[in-house]
């Protein structure tokens, strides 16, 4: 895969523009909503990856495998190192970026004005 100087240069190229090798960057209510008016949710729901202890967690009671629970280990791997911080993208990218998750956004219940970018242009 190609690599980009900067975030903004990876908003802006065909990799992204084109939704990715195999789809991977459609909007998550692609995958998880049937198309059409409403875009009705074909899942009960849908987990959240920051909180993945607890959504494990609910998932496993709501199939009755409690018992699971405390087996279940998740590590972190591959962390962030940066993880908290601010990157400088340009405020095109960033109406680029809430334009095409404005759905994703809706659904999962993020605050598109959240997203941890620090405006530049």
């Amino acid at each position: 895969m190609a690599s980009y100087e900067s975030f903004d240069d990876y908003v802006g190229s065909d990799l992204w523009l084109k939704n990715g090798p195999n789809n991977m960057l459609l909007p998550q209510t692609e995958w998880v909503t049937l198309a059409g008016p409403g875009r009705r949710l074909l899942v009960n729901h849908l987990a959240r990856m920051e909180n993945m202890r607890d959504e494990l967690d609910l998932i496993l009671r709501s199939i009755g495998m409690d018992s699971f629970i405390p087996k279940i280990v998740i590590e972190r791997k591959n962390a962030s190192t940066t993880l908290g911080e601010k990157i400088q993208v340009k405020i095109s990218s960033i109406k680029s970026i809430k334009e095409r998750y404005a759905h994703d956004f809706e659904l999962i219940g993020y605050d598109p004005d959240q997203i941890p970018f620090e405006v530049i242009d």
